[in-house]
């Protein structure tokens, strides 16, 4: 499994009366993620969003080592320009080929999910249905002193657009 992107940089600057300290930092959000999956016995390469644009597979072979292929908040300028182009001005692949090379689906289903130049393939989630829930958990567990915690599992729903390599 590849998973590419959810880690950022952050510049920060700290405030200490009239003295400012700046400072850089590392931040992976994907860590209990990695940390589940590697518990579960999966190998797992993490490529952390600043390594994306010179490490990310450049073709179709290189990409079929994995299994699965997960970028996560990672641009397309990160896929596009990777430093032989973007420092040396020569050309490289086209990682970006979606969907006639790759199949690429999303999650949470954005409002211009489906407006894409290739419409994104995303997995839906019961936002309304979600919000629901809670208010109601949360008014019984304060209005009703026998209040009994339960689980509550509501279902996604896939919808299938061209970047999955289905047309509509």
């Amino acid at each position: 499994m590849l998973l590419a992107g959810e880690s950022w940089v952050s510049a920060v600057d700290d405030h200490k009366g009239y003295d400012v300290f700046p400072h850089t930092q590392v931040l992976i959000g994907c860590a209990e993620l990695l940390a589940a999956l590697a518990a579960e016995g999966h190998d797992v390469t993490h490529l952390r969003s600043h390594d994306v644009a010179a490490h990310f597979p450049l073709t179709l072979e290189e990409l079929d080592a994995y299994d699965v292929v997960i970028l996560s908040d990672v641009g397309a300028n990160t896929l596009l320009l990777p430093p032989v182009v973007f420092e040396e001005g020569r050309r490289a692949p086209n990682r970006l080929r979606i969907p006639s090379d790759v199949a690429l689906v999303g999650y949470d289903d954005v409002d211009f999910a489906a407006n894409w130049i290739v419409p994104l393939t995303s997995v839906r989630q019961p936002t309304r249905e979600m919000g629901e829930t809670a208010a109601r958990l949360l008014i019984d567990h304060v209005t009703n002193p026998q209040h009994e915690h339960e689980r509550v599992v509501l279902e996604p729903v896939l919808v299938i657009r061209r970047s999955s390599g289905c047309y509509e």
